[in-house]
């Protein structure tokens, strides 16, 4: 039973990473989900030393007009105070 469960863990393993998606597909989700109010990156990074890729997705939040110009309103009524 014993020599069974590292070959298992290798196999599963294995299959996970030949599962995995490409970047346009995790932005093609990602949109899909949260839609055009953030700046989506994708890509895969190789980690020095490892062989194994390991896949990221960032979301980064839009800011409309509106929003921007009440920070800055915000921002200069701070520094008067």
């Amino acid at each position: 039973m014993v020599p069974v469960v590292p070959a298992a863990m290798l196999f599963d393993g294995i299959v996970s990473c030949l599962r995995m998606y490409t970047p346009d597909e995790m932005k093609a989700m990602a949109v899909e989900v949260g839609g055009e109010s953030f700046k989506w990156e994708a890509g895969i990074e190789y980690p020095p030393g490892s062989a194994i890729p390991i896949p990221y997705l960032m979301g980064t939040p839009l800011r409309t007009a509106d929003e921007t110009a009440r920070c800055e309103i915000m921002a200069l009524e701070g520094e008067g105070a």
